[in-house]
């Protein structure tokens, strides 16, 4: 069986501290271990039930239970998670990925959602990123390219996880800042000027008046500063015209570095 490790202290660790709370960000810089990959999943299937899942990794669960909108290993603004921007470290070559709900007090697979096999090069960075409902959730992969901007600056990418909206423009404080992100898409990273803080996103369908009304707004009831020279994912999430908390649209930003 494969090794998989964490490379910060041992995830398991993080189901007894209470001592962060959820919006003190604390972002690790990670580096790639020997000839290892790093590995992140973004679990962003909305289901009104919003069951804990588990992931595994060649069979071996590698993590506590999760719902959606949670990056694992890490966390980010707006989602489930620590206040990190973790990665698995896995052997590089072809990996066996399965998300499941377990049987209750076990770690017994119940009801299989979502198997996959990736494959993975040493000394890259991915992360797989979910979305749709049981039982038609699907997945896919992007390498996580990250370079360290400029002190000014933040790096953002940009990925349309809402299964019916098949394309998504992204704004920052009501200015557009990438146009037409279609479903199933994750962007390459871009330069941010941190300038604009504090901050918030909107997400409108692709094409939408800048005036329309926003599928969703976060934050939204206060605004937030991204932190200098990091790099940030921002999802677009849940279902249009849902309104119930867990489908609802919703913008969240996972940490990536």
């Amino acid at each position: 069986m494969k090794n998989i490790k964490l490379i910060y202290i041992a995830f398991f660790a993080m189901l007894f501290m209470t001592a962060c709370k959820k919006n003190e960000i604390k972002l690790t810089d990670v580096d790639i271990v020997k000839d290892e990959a790093l590995f992140k999943v973004g679990y962003f299937s909305p289901n009104s039930a919003n069951p804990g899942v588990q992931l595994t990794i060649n069979g071996q669960r590698v993590s506590y239970l999760f719902t959606n909108a949670t990056p694992f290993p890490g966390g980010g603004y707006n989602t489930g998670g620590s206040n990190n921007s973790d990665y698995l470290v896995v052997n590089p070559g072809q990996n066996e990925v399965g998300i499941s709900i377990p049987k209750k007090g076990t770690n017994v697979d119940s009801v299989v959602i979502l198997t996959t096999s990736v494959t993975l090069d040493g000394k890259k960075t991915y992360s797989m990123f979910t979305t749709d409902s049981i039982p038609t959730m699907s997945a896919f992969m992007v390498e996580d390219i990250i370079t360290r901007p400029d002190s000014g600056f933040v790096n953002v990418r940009f990925t349309n996880l809402m299964p019916n909206v098949p394309a998504v423009d992204f704004y920052q404080n009501g200015v557009l800042i990438k146009a037409n992100v279609a479903l199933k898409t994750c962007t390459n990273f871009q330069a941010l000027t941190i300038a604009n803080n504090p901050s918030n996103f909107q997400i409108r369908p692709a094409g939408a008046l800048p005036a329309s009304t926003a599928l969703a707004v976060y934050p939204t009831t206060a605004t937030f500063s991204l932190v200098n020279t990091r790099s940030y994912t921002i999802v677009a999430r849940g279902y249009s015209g849902f309104t119930d908390a867990n489908r609802k649209p919703n913008v969240s930003l996972v940490l990536n570095r």
